[in-house]
């Protein structure tokens, strides 16, 4: 796979490269630069710590949409075990009473929806 980047797209992926500097969408502009400079996807992999797969479908992507296909975020995160009436129902309860331990918390989620976190899990709330 071959592909030439014309000045002013080059431009733009830098400006967004240091846009974005220190997130996932900078390794995914980065790899395709890198790959436009004449780097082997080998040594990309090597040099941002991603494998020869990612690579391959980071300049995949770029090649097919652009931009925006690169930089589109297609995973779904993990929204958790609650759903958003429940985390509606807790976020209540959190402003109306002080909870001064994430174990008191595991306890009212637990009783209240029968839905069991660890004491660790409920640090974030």
């Amino acid at each position: 796979m071959k592909f030439q980047l014309s000045q002013e797209e080059r431009e733009s992926l830098r400006h967004i490269q240091r846009k974005v500097s220190g997130t996932t969408a900078n390794v995914r502009v980065t790899s395709v630069l890198m790959f436009n400079h004449g780097r082997s996807v080998d040594s990309i992999s090597e040099d941002l710590g991603i494998s020869v797969a990612t690579v391959y479908r980071y300049i995949g992507l770029y090649v097919s949409g652009g931009i925006d296909k690169l930089l589109r975020c297609e995973q779904v995160g993990y929204w958790g075990k609650m759903d958003s009436f429940q985390l509606s129902l807790l976020r209540k309860e959190l402003k109306t009473k002080l909870y001064t331990e994430a174990k008191s918390v595991s306890s009212w989620i637990s009783q209240t929806f029968d839905i069991h976190y660890t004491v660790q899990g409920c640090v974030s709330f």
